[in-house]
């Protein structure tokens, strides 16, 4: 579940920085910075969580590795609108990547999986959001990847989505059956 959300995150991420670079002179330096701002921000908050359920009980470390990773895709996140555009997406990931990591930590590891499709929904949801302040403002003949004669960003979404779902799913019968076994041994236990 942790692979397949970071995956996820890369890839839109990778999306995002390619759609941006061709249209970012019709986007507005107000919307712009809202831009950078929230996609860094729920991006950075989604590593620094996926880092800390990976490094359960090191919270100076995963949180100082979310901070460096956040800036890294921060850093792309922001290039498209400038210096202004990285600085504000650098101090955005800071603090989501350290909120993030707070997250995970304090999150019982049994509640890892619902934490982590929640977030990946609201990641989702911001993106969907981002992507329509985007259409809004970039003209129809320069949409590029924003195009619909191009891959269908819900598609992309559907996809993500029934991944995470069925991850979760599996997650969540694994934890069940682990759980019911361990009750058994319980029971076999106590019954010599």
């Amino acid at each position: 579940m942790i692979l397949i959300s970071g995956f996820i995150v890369l890839m839109y991420t990778v999306f995002f920085a390619l759609s941006l670079y061709p249209v970012k002179q019709q986007v507005s330096a107000v919307s712009g910075k809202c831009i950078v701002m929230a996609f860094s921000m729920v991006t950075a908050t989604l590593i620094g969580l996926l880092l800390a359920f990976s490094m359960q009980g090191q919270l100076a470390v995963s949180t100082i590795l979310s901070i460096v990773l956040s800036s890294i895709f921060a850093y792309v996140i922001g290039r498209p609108f400038g210096l202004m555009g990285i600085v504000e997406a650098l101090m955005s990931g800071f603090m989501g990547g350290m909120m993030g990591a707070m997250l995970g930590e304090m999150i019982p590891v049994n509640q890892m999986t619902i934490m982590i499709a929640a977030m990946d929904l609201f990641y989702f949801f911001t993106a969907a959001v981002i992507i329509t302040m985007i259409r809004r403002e970039v003209s129809a003949q320069k949409e590029g990847l924003f195009s619909t004669r191009r891959l269908p960003f819900a598609l992309l979404t559907t996809l993500s989505i029934c991944i995470i779902g069925g991850a979760a799913l599996f997650d969540s019968v694994k934890a069940a059956g682990s759980e019911v076994e361990e009750n058994v041994q319980t029971h076999d236990h106590h019954n010599h």
